[in-house]
């Protein structure tokens, strides 16, 4: 009895394992974004800041891939798999330019055969100008699905 009752609870258990439902990953979100979060420092401590305003433009193209006219503490943009570097130009409200340089690393990360692959991005580097932008540090290197910060960007 013993013995029909453990095949009976380790054949359960294969079944519920193998009915998992492996297209999940399918329905996760695939994008891959760097996000940046605007800090200022208060008394020693880091401090979720509002810029009045941002519009971000590649280096040397005056369309903006990301523009919001409200106070915004974050944003989101791509980065280029095929380049290893990608520079931008961040407007904060009605102040002087800066120019914000990310270097990083990609690999492609194969998800399953029914759901393809994505690109991920290791940071190894990041620099900015300071005409407003104060100082960039790096929060979480690994650029994935995951909508973590990636760098804080102090002003």
């Amino acid at each position: 009895m013993k013995f029909i009752s453990a095949s009976v609870l380790g054949f359960l258990l294969c079944f519920a394992i193998s009915c998992t439902d492996e297209y999940t990953l399918c329905t996760q979100s695939k994008e891959v974004r760097f996000i940046g979060r605007f800090y200022q420092r208060v008394s020693g401590q880091d401090v979720l800041a509002q810029a009045p305003g941002l519009i971000i433009t590649q280096l040397n193209n005056t369309t903006p891939i990301y523009s919001f006219p409200q106070s915004v503490n974050n944003f989101s943009i791509p980065l280029n798999p095929l380049e290893n570097t990608a520079s931008y130009v961040i407007t904060v409200g009605n102040n002087p330019k800066d120019t914000l340089s990310i270097l990083y690393t990609s690999q492609g990360v194969n998800l399953s055969p029914e759901c393809g692959s994505v690109i991920y991005h290791t940071i190894t580097g990041i620099y900015s100008t300071s005409h407003t932008i104060d100082s960039v540090k790096i929060s979480k290197a690994s650029i994935n699905t995951d909508p973590a910060e990636n760098a804080k960007i102090y002003f």
